[in-house]
């Protein structure tokens, strides 16, 4: 066979390479009587004198060609032995006959892999004829185990060790051997011998190699790992026999140290690090009680994953400190929060492999090496009074501010950990009333216990006082939640209670148990039982916020999504109690408050000169802003235009760096800008009223989508209307016969999706101007024997239009916010000719007074809007609904289907 005879002459012909590079002075062997067992050397030598094999070279480079090669080895120590000591004039040509030689010993391991990896036969990628069966007899793998292995002694000069280049190509053949081995026979022997397991354990760690011969050996070392986990993946019970060496697994292991290595790129830890979650997925009942027995690995591979949270949280910190208006910082810090909720990504892909062992020893080195850090962090000592800072652009976050923001930061994200207890050990450090002292100390002061601090908190939990004291770090939160440290430390703190409250692994009876939400068990009578977080919401809501910094709206909008959080996990079935909760509650009537203020701000400011012109347009944009199109409709009033709650969320801020340094500096002070925070606002606890005091007919079903009601539809100009391209009924309205500027004929295409009809208006074209109490359309007839009806070219609104001149039989329309259409609409402008001056006159004088008319109702419904008093309702409606409830509550639990009934009956 040929291919046998190709095999044969590459397998001399690699001896010869080696031999070549293995001079040791007074050492013989034959080249046939070489072993090729396991065990064997990579040291062989030709027979005779190294001169004897290429005549060509000089004796001189011959002589110093060991080291050259020892120049080339891939080991980090490569010049050790006087290799240095020894260059001269000849060192050069006795380096490129040592690369020279290593290339071709390359090229000959790549061909033998290649030659009994691939087989020309049609459907066969594995060797199973005399040519696999001579590379196993000669035990071919032995020697590109060695050539990889193979490492400089540090007394003499004694020949070549091989470079990376060789190492790389051996492990690369090895790795392309083990993938191509579909059939058990062929890969088991592959695996026999512990060749496969010993070239493993050769590379780790990787100090002992230099970074250029790591970056030939690195990728090459992780393909042969990737396929060794492959096929651990698919035959685990019969792979791991071959793999296990004694009570190590050799493979588990240097995935761990390739990982966690500093030496390895980016890249080759990535991979590794998702090779060890594949492992750690086996299902395998043999294979994971093996691995949960690897604790040492595992200890280093969680405390590597701590590690990488720590340095993103201390990268953070030192972006922070400085400017609070930084472009560039500002990017930077929305690639760090991407970046921790990659590593919380991959925490969860850990904590999902279901060993139990490795779970709780997680839980022990995440509290201990992170969440100790953040909460020490918590309690940095301020150098200044935060009040004020962030309010203006000029100021600059202090390192005490950057500790605390990144700490709450980082803690809100740790809410996305898919393990629940961690997260109620979690929520237990945080919010607990009370504490441990294992916070304050290190590693080495807490000692050798191995679950320490897991214990303790599990005493917390069950409210044994044993050791424990008062929980500072509770305090702290709610002491930032009072808005005492400045809006730049409320926003990140209110992110954090929003993210426990959501969290579906706190469920009410554990937030209650933690002393943050109100018992209703407690309503009886006339008192109220405060919760703390109410307390300092509450305190936060009634503090002056005279200053309309952007960072006082963002932190005003939190409060708004804080309460209806707290308020939606509130579970009862007693209407008469959640009636109580909102009517004594102190945190539901400082929101009316609140909206009360922003009300009669925005009244007040529509007095004021160059305010009152444009007070209806800052309400219209308010409106559009926060109720635009939705995709999806209201089911029961099939309403188009609302608000998505969750947008205002935590979950929509955790990637957004504004919340810590903005990008961009924000608008100075003026009416007009006052004017328009006040209304923002004003709209935003109106709604946060709206839903609350709804709620307790609900039963506290809070609703995802806040839907916009006609008065808001009226205001914003939202209400459907006839578009460009629909029919129009003329009769009955008001209408005048006109044509446009004259122009050579245009086009103009219909915007609305699907229709594809054309209208085409020349100078002679007969159009139409309708005058609605709202709008002006401009139609063209269809034709004159169907007068009453045409096809609209143009809607404008009358708020649109800016100012309107007459010029004898010609009107001119300046509009905002206008597309061009054709030759009617140029850049806003638009003119239309009339049959007479008379009727120019007219329509001028019409359009006129309908947007005076107009003004006049929507001032009228705005100060409608602002006028509602939540304070009276929320005293007045809510007592009438409890004694309303009282009587009618039996009736309505008697329509309850009988299943319900009991359901409720139970939870009550």
């Amino acid at each position: 066979d040929d291919s046998l005879d190709e095999l044969q002459t590459l397998h001399k012909e690699l001896l010869v390479s080696i031999g070549l590079g293995k001079d040791i002075p007074g050492t013989q062997h034959e080249i046939d009587t070489l072993p090729h067992d396991a065990s064997s050397s990579v040291s062989l030598v030709l027979k005779g004198n190294p001169d004897d094999v290429n005549t060509e070279c000089p004796k001189k480079s011959k002589r110093n060609l060991p080291t050259a090669l020892k120049l080339l080895s891939a080991t980090a120590a490569a010049d050790n032995g006087g290799a240095a000591g020894t260059r001269d004039d000849l060192i050069g040509a006795s380096l490129e006959l040592a690369k020279k030689m290593e290339e071709r010993t390359a090229n000959l391991v790549c061909e033998i892999g290649k030659l009994v990896a691939y087989n020309d036969q049609a459907g066969s990628t594995f060797r199973s004829d005399e040519v696999f069966e001579y590379f196993c007899e000669k035990n071919i793998i032995s020697l590109f185990v060695d050539i990889v292995r193979s490492k400089p002694l540090q007394s003499e000069l004694h020949g070549n060790t091989w470079g990376p280049l060789v190492k790389a190509e051996a492990l690369r053949t090895v790795s392309v051997l083990i993938s191509s081995a579909q059939d058990g026979p062929s890969l088991y022997y592959l695996l026999s011998n512990n060749c496969v397991t010993s070239l493993i354990m050769g590379i780790v760690p990787l100090t002992q190699w230099s970074d250029p011969a790591l970056e030939l050996m690195l990728p090459a070392y992780t393909e042969l790992l990737q396929s060794l986990v492959h096929h651990l993946v698919l035959s685990p019970s019969e792979i791991f026999t071959f793999l296990k060496v004694g009570e190590k697994l050799p493979l588990f292991s240097s995935t761990v140290e390739v990982a966690i290595s500093p030496r390895s790129d980016s890249f080759t830890k990535s991979k590794c690090l998702n090779l060890i979650v594949t492992m750690l997925r086996i299902r395998d009942s043999s294979f994971r009680s093996w691995i949960s027995h690897l604790m040492f690995d595992i200890k280093l591979l969680l405390e590597y994953a701590c590690d990488r949270i720590i340095s993103c949280y201390s990268q953070m910190v030192n972006l922070l400190v400085g400017p609070v208006v930084d472009h560039m910082r500002s990017n930077a810090i929305g690639k760090q929060l991407k970046y921790v909720k990659k590593q919380i990504e991959y925490l969860n892909q850990l904590l999902q492999s279901g060993i139990r062992s490795f779970n709780v020893l997680f839980c022990e080195i995440f509290l201990r090496n992170v969440v100790a850090t953040l909460l020490d962090n918590l309690l940095s000592n301020q150098s200044r009074s935060l009040l004020a800072v962030g309010v203006s652009d000029v100021d600059v976050i202090p390192e005490a501010e950057a500790l605390v923001q990144s700490s709450l930061v980082f803690f809100t994200h740790f809410w996305s950990i898919s393990y629940r207890p961690l997260l109620r050990m979690i929520a237990v450090a945080l919010f607990h009333q009370n504490s441990t002292t294992l916070w304050r100390k290190t590693n080495d002061e807490i000692g050798k216990e191995r679950y320490a601090m897991t214990r303790e908190l599990s005493k917390i939990a069950e409210m044994s006082e044993i050791g424990s004291i008062p929980n500072e770090y509770r305090q702290k939160i709610l002491s930032f939640l009072t808005g005492q440290t400045g809006e730049w430390v409320f926003i990140p703190a209110s992110m954090l209670i929003e993210g426990a409250l959501s969290c579906k692994a706190l469920d009410a009876q554990i937030m209650a148990s933690l002393g943050l939400l109100p018992k209703l068990d407690c309503l009886d009578g006339n008192s109220y039982p405060n919760s703390p977080l109410e307390e300092a919401l509450t305190t936060f809501l009634i503090r002056k916020r005279q200053t309309t910094a952007e960072v006082v709206t963002m932190a005003l909008k939190r409060v708004c999504i804080l309460a209806l959080r707290l308020f939606s996990i509130i579970k009862s079935t007693d209407r008469i109690k959640l009636a109580r909760l909102v009517q004594r509650s102190p945190l539901v009537e400082a929101l009316a408050s609140a909206h009360y203020h922003f009300c009669q701000s925005a009244l007040s400011a529509r007095q004021q000169t160059g305010v009152s012109d444009i007070f209806i347009d800052l309400t219209q944009l308010a409106i559009q802003s926060r109720y635009p199109k939705l995709s999806m409709q209201d089911p029961i009033a099939g309403k188009k235009y609302g608000c998505v709650l969750d947008n205002f969320g935590y979950h929509s801020l955790m990637l957004n760096p504004e919340i810590l340094v903005r990008r961009l500096q924000t608008l100075g002070s003026n009416n007009v800008e006052d004017c328009r925070i006040a209304i923002e606002m004003a709209l935003q606890f109106r709604a946060t009223c709206e839903i609350v005091m709804a709620a307790v007919d609900l039963f506290y079903s809070f609703p995802k989508i806040e839907w916009a009601n006609d008065t808001l539809l009226t205001i914003g100009d939202l209400k459907e209307k006839p578009t460009q391209g629909a029919d129009l009924d003329l009769r009955g309205r008001m209408i005048f016969q006109c044509h446009a500027a004259a122009n050579a004929l245009e086009q103009l295409e219909n915007s609305t999706s699907g229709a594809g009809s054309v209208i085409r208006t020349q100078s002679v074209t007969k159009l139409i101007m309708v005058l609605d109490p709202t709008d002006v359309f401009i139609v063209k007839p269809f034709s004159r024997l169907e007068a009453n009806r045409g096809t609209i070219i143009c809607t404008v609104s009358l708020r649109s239009i800016i100012a309107f001149a007459s010029d004898n039989e010609w009107l001119h329309i300046a509009i905002r916010n206008m597309e061009d259409i054709g030759s009617l609409v140029k850049n806003g402008n638009m003119a239309l000719h009339f049959e007479s001056v008379g009727t120019c006159l007219i329509v001028k004088q019409y359009i006129e007074r309908s947007q005076h008319k107009l003004r006049n109702e929507l001032r009228d419904l705005i100060g409608a809007l602002f006028q509602r008093s939540y304070i009276a309702e929320t005293k007045a409606n809510i007592s009438s609904n409890e004694i309303k409830n009282s009587h009618d509550i039996n009736d309505e639990m008697e329509t309850i289907p009988q299943a319900e009934n009991n359901m409720m009956q139970s939870l009550c």
